[in-house]
């Protein structure tokens, strides 16, 4: 729109949500109104969510007398909404709601949907959307996930399902009362956003009207404030959005200014120090390749984004030497992908001049370049100021939505107004846009993201910035403080204090991008404590679900988090595992059924003990999960005892003995003896065309055929029915905290913790919070990867692994000389048994997430439970099949022999 919006010279005072009354010629509306009417930019931060907002609540305040809200309440008869949408019924909402000024529960009341709605199939939503506002701001909602637009796969039938809210904000602590939208009512589906709708049902129909508003000096504050409402609302309806780059600006000169070293790149490059390294850059100003060293202090600006689609325009040997000329990218820079061309433009606003991205900056057909670059790869996005994340790109030909106009062809928040109310979108939060993206699914971009300190997520929902510290959205005018841990928390009276479980768990889009790996003091060394483990565990468990291009990329997609991790102190990884927990890293299981990894036929094979190898739904370490071995078991896996004496690795036809965090059981004050591989009369496994990767060690075996899957009418395969599924660990505070309760609140869950005292009766005391996804109704009683396995009769332990893959391996029919080929070999054991309390209560949020409490003393039973690998003779040395979980004295009487094993 080009017509100007008056606004009265004299002073109209608007009365804001807190109270406090501004003037119009002084207030933050004015410069709003100023930018709305002189910018050809889209100016989200104050219009979106502050201005509308604030006006509505001044028309509802203004008329409030004039009509009362009659329950229960309707949407009611609107020219404006459809017969579905004016029989919604309504309720009022009060909740428990997190005060983050005060650090108490309090109430919080809003008007939310009395129960789920259907507005039907997305058909006919489309058809309706033509003549009703609220299906038309549901249809911009789902609009914006592009599978469900363009996947055929996706059935027609699937319908848009509303939902009474608890807190649209569910990562961070807010209680906007909302309505969630998904589409497909099964459970676990994720919210695609949120809708909020604002009642003036009081306000007269003469203050909308234009007309009377023709001579500025006529217009009262309502109508200026109508008319201003309207005009805003239709540039946010535009479908020609732009980023607004000053506020991107904004961001990052905040987070540079205000959060000192703990946002800034400079920490890393002083306390990684593999000096002398150099890559290269794109010089932008001169449009050419530049060479950099990495050890030097300069601001450049990183891509993360989905390989895929026409790439001819790569970096190569034959071009190498000619980019590194002055302009020698112009002749190629029309055939980058749009991706590329698209950060060059958002490095140029941000007021930077270097861009990295990998097509360009590392040579596609040099090995030796790749082999240097890429373990890198944790330095290049740590240091940089700022890495742009092409969130919701296909493939490298996508746009970059709202860098170029007609980019982002849905408004950002569509917002529509009817005689009665206001429907405003509320695009979800970054952890649910990070759920909706094919972006999440691929291996190389998980290192990319959490290594990088600043991320600008450009979406089809809106542009998000995140730091350390904050995460900044453009349809919401506050930053959302990441929760970093308990220790940030004010206690509130005699200690105790609240802490939202919903923004607490240690999910990879927060708490990884936090440097938590670190012990108090601040430098840089990872412990392998229970938090540095548990997220190791989340991020093997991340990437070995996640997509690769070319299968024998694996290692190369998890090396730049290595070679973080390797930095920080962490001790030498190989085939993925970390050699000073080599007792637990080799403690992996299936998350469902899992193939072989299929590699090239010249690619180095990887190790059957090492996860990397196989491909599938992912994998989980026993000791990060609760249920399944927890529950049948009676076993608590944080206490661990390895009984192998020594770990020698084999690679590439040498020998090196395994340095692990470890001492000795029988005298903690006395080293582990260091031993040799001759002292065992170990020998390399010969002929080998590349010298491999083998574990060899000394330790006890028995035969598979001592034991049988299944017994009589005694079922060998576990379904989720007979124990829930796992639980993922969420959050257990630290040695000083307990967690006393959890409880639902409006935006979440919510753990009342309390600080432990200094008497020695409770310094045992530790609590445990895990959470889990509904599993949907259909595949309740769906296989387990696990499997019952007896003894005479009796169930002795659990094979993770599904019963089909695995029954040939142990008693039955089949041919003795077949069955001698499958050992248990021994490799740690657990603690059986439990002397404390124990609990479980469960209650669920109302996006589909369970939260279960679990808190007991410290562990005083015997370490009887027996972890073992299912193992498979081959050419001399042997393979993994499964992890085995055993009850000792059934391994023990089916009669255990000393053996030398060499795990390939």
């Amino acid at each position: 729109m080009n017509s100007e919006i008056p606004i009265p010279h004299h002073q109209r005072t608007f009365k804001l949500e807190n109270g406090r009354e501004v003037s119009v010629s002084e207030s933050v509306l004015r410069n709003e109104v100023h930018q709305v009417n002189h910018s050809d930019v889209f100016s989200p931060s104050g219009t979106r969510s502050v201005v509308v907002g604030e006006l509505v609540k001044f028309l509802e305040h203004s008329h409030r007398p004039s009509v009362r809200f009659e329950w229960p309440a309707r949407f009611g008869d609107d020219e404006s909404l459809c017969s579905i949408c004016s029989s919604i019924t309504l309720d009022t909402s009060v909740h428990n709601a997190y005060n983050s000024t005060t650090g108490r529960l309090g109430l919080s009341v809003g008007i939310v949907l009395a129960k789920e709605v259907s507005l039907g199939t997305l058909r006919s939503l489309k058809r309706r959307s033509a003549e009703c506002s609220l299906c038309r701001v549901a249809l911009s909602v789902i609009s914006k996930d592009p599978s469900i637009m363009t996947d055929t796969k996706v059935p027609s039938s699937e319908e848009c399902i509303l939902r009474p809210g608890l807190g649209a904000f569910r990562t961070y602590v807010d209680s906007i009362p909302v309505t969630d939208v998904f589409y497909g009512n099964r459970p676990g589906n994720s919210v695609r956003g949120h809708i909020q709708f604002s009642r003036y049902r009081q306000v007269p129909s003469d203050v909308w009207k234009t007309e009377a508003m023709s001579a500025v000096g006529n217009a009262s504050s309502q109508q200026a404030a109508a008319r201003l409402c309207d005009t805003l609302i239709s540039r946010q309806n535009s479908s020609d959005q732009q980023i607004d780059f000053r506020q991107i600006r904004g961001w990052l000169k905040k987070c540079e200014d205000e959060h000192g070293s703990t946002c800034s790149p400079d920490r890393h490059k002083s306390s990684l120090t593999r000096d002398n390294a150099m890559f290269v850059v794109i010089d932008l100003d001169e449009m050419r390749l530049v060479k950099r060293r990495l050890s030097s202090f300069f601001d450049y600006v990183t891509l993360s984004y989905v390989w895929g689609g026409r790439n001819s325009s790569v970096t190569n040997n034959r071009n190498f030497e000619s980019r590194l000329q002055k302009r020698g990218l112009v002749s190629s820079f029309p055939d980058l992908p749009a991706a590329v061309r698209d950060a060059c433009t958002v490095v140029r606003e941000v007021g930077r001049r270097f861009l990295w991205v990998d097509a360009l900056c590392i040579k596609q057909d040099d090995p030796e370049d790749q082999a240097s670059q890429i373990p890198l790869m944790d330095r290049i996005y740590s240091q940089s100021v700022l890495t742009v994340v092409a969130m919701s790109g296909e493939h490298a030909q996508c746009d970059l939505p709202g860098v170029k106009p007609g980019s982002t062809p849905n408004p950002i928040q569509r917002t529509e107004r009817t005689p009665s109310w206001i429907f405003a979108e509320l695009p979800p939060t970054l952890d649910r846009v990070l759920k909706l993206s094919k972006y999440e699914t691929r291996a190389w971009t998980l290192q990319e993201r959490l290594l990088a300190n600043r991320r600008l997520y450009l979406t089809r929902w809106q542009a998000y910035f995140q730091c350390y510290r904050y995460v900044y959205q453009e349809t919401y005018h506050r930053p959302r403080q990441i929760v970093q841990d308990e220790r940030l928390f004010q206690f509130q009276g005699p200690g105790e204090f609240y802490f939202n479980l919903s923004h607490a768990r240690l999910s990879l889009s927060t708490q990884w991008h936090i440097p938590s790996l670190k012990v108090d003091d601040g430098s840089s060394l990872i412990p392998w404590d229970q938090r540095s483990l548990i997220m190791y565990d989340k991020l093997v468990n991340e990437l070995s679900a996640r997509n690769l291009w070319d299968p024998n990329d694996i290692l190369k997609a998890f090396q730049g988090l290595v070679s973080n991790m390797e930095a920080s102190q962490a001790g030498p990884f190989v085939a993925g595992l970390p050699l000073r927990v080599l007792d637990r890293a080799l403690l992996w299981a299936p998350v469902r059924g899992l193939e072989k990894r299929e590699l090239s036929k010249d690619a180095r094979p990887i190790p059957s003990w090492s996860w990397c190898a196989w491909a599938g739904p992912g994998v989980k370490h026993p000791w990060a999960s609760y249920g399944l071995l927890n529950h049948l078991l009676d076993c608590d896996f944080r206490a661990h005892a390895s009984y192998i004496q020594d770990f020698f690795l084999e690679d590439s036809g040498v020998f090196r003995r395994v340095d692990r965090n470890a001492y000795n059981a029988t005298d903690k004050s006395q080293p582990l003896a260091v031993g040799h591989p001759e002292d065992y009369g170990m020998s390399l496994v010969q002929p080998h065309g590349d010298g491999g990767q083998f574990l060899h060690f000394v330790t006890q075996v028995v035969s598979a055929d001592a034991f049988n899957v299944g017994f009589g009418s005694k079922r060998g395969q576990i379904g989720s029915q007979d124990v829930e599924g796992d639980w993922d660990l969420m959050y257990s505070p630290g040695g000083r905290y307990f967690v006393k309760a959890i409880s639902p609140a409006n935006e979440g869950v919510v753990a009342t913790c309390v600080e432990l005292g200094e008497n020695g009766n409770q310094k045992g005391l530790s609590s445990f919070v895990y959470t889990k996804k509904n599993v949907p109704a259909e595949n309740e009683k769906d296989p387990l990867p696990a499997t019952r396995i007896f003894n005479k009769g009796e169930e002795c332990g659990i094979v993770l692994s599904d019963e089909e893959s695995i029954r040939h391996c142990f008693g039955g029919p089949q041919a003795a000389a077949q069955r001698r080929k499958y050992n248990l070999v021994l490799l740690s054991a657990n603690c059986k048994g439990f002397d404390g309390v124990r609990c479980d209560p469960v209650v669920r949020e109302g996006r589909g997430d369970r939260f279960m409490l679990y808190a007991q003393f410290a562990c005083q039973g015997d370490y009887s439970l027996y972890n073992a690998l299912l193992t498979e003779v081959v050419n001399g040395y042997q393979v993994r099949v499964a992890l085995v979980q055993i009850k000792e004295d059934a391994f023990l009487e089916a009669g255990t022999r000393t053996e030398y094993v060499r795990l390939g």
